[in-house]
């Protein structure tokens, strides 16, 4: 079967009704301001079926601002597919701003929906860790690891703990519970897992648990 370069009407883009990222208002208001003041940089990626992968907030946003065609590229994902914009030049202010908000808005809009995490893991059998994401379901925890090599003053991984009451799934949550925050350099985050390995912990919570009950006792 031939695949074929194309122009369908966006509204044939469906969104992911389980988008795992729930946006933030700065985020959407990049969004917004990035699309209005410089127009559609890169695409957005779709499944056979035409439901969207990577690029909801952009595609709802572009319909808002009454955008309505869009250029399907079809491919098996063994191909680059391409995005240029003819009437820039990244060597001007408006292509510097462009580039630096392409990385902007991703990391500002990005918001983990920790219920849609907890149930698409359970269904699908996903190896969060395997794809930079450790979910930990009572703490509600994303850690950002720096590369390796990196210093540890430079590495240090802070723990990024969203309000408890609106991304923590409900079964989880007590009024006894109280979030807490650390942050730890590569290193101990590095003896950190190696401890939990070796104690056969699963999550962050429960080797801190572990930890303290150890301490305290």
């Amino acid at each position: 079967m031939q695949h074929t370069i194309r122009e369908i009407a966006i509204s044939e883009l469906k969104e992911d009704a389980q988008n795992l990222n729930k946006g933030t208002i700065n985020g959407e208001g990049l969004i917004n301001k990035s699309i209005s003041k410089y127009g559609l940089g890169r695409g957005v990626l779709v499944d056979k079926n035409n439901v969207i992968i990577a690029g909801n907030h952009i595609t709802h946003e572009a319909k808002k601002q009454g955008y309505d065609k869009v250029i399907l590229v079809p491919t098996d994902g063994k191909t680059l597919v391409v995005t240029q914009r003819v009437d820039v030049d990244i060597k001007t202010k408006k292509g510097r701003e462009m580039a630096i908000l392409d990385n902007t808005t991703s990391k500002t809009n990005f918001n983990i929906d920790f219920d849609a995490v907890g149930v698409l893991s359970a269904d699908l059998n996903l190896d969060l860790g395997a794809l930079g994401l450790d979910y930990d379901p009572m703490a509600s925890v994303v850690y950002d690891y720096e590369p390796d090599g990196a210093t540890d003053s430079a590495a240090q991984v802070e723990v990024k703990r969203q309000d408890n009451t609106k991304h923590t799934p409900a079964a989880s949550f007590e009024q006894n519970l109280f979030p807490l925050s650390i942050v730890l350099t590569k290193a101990e985050r590095l003896k950190f897992d190696a401890w939990k390995k070796q104690a056969k912990v699963s999550n962050d919570t429960a080797a801190f648990q572990l930890m303290f009950t150890i301490v305290t006792s």
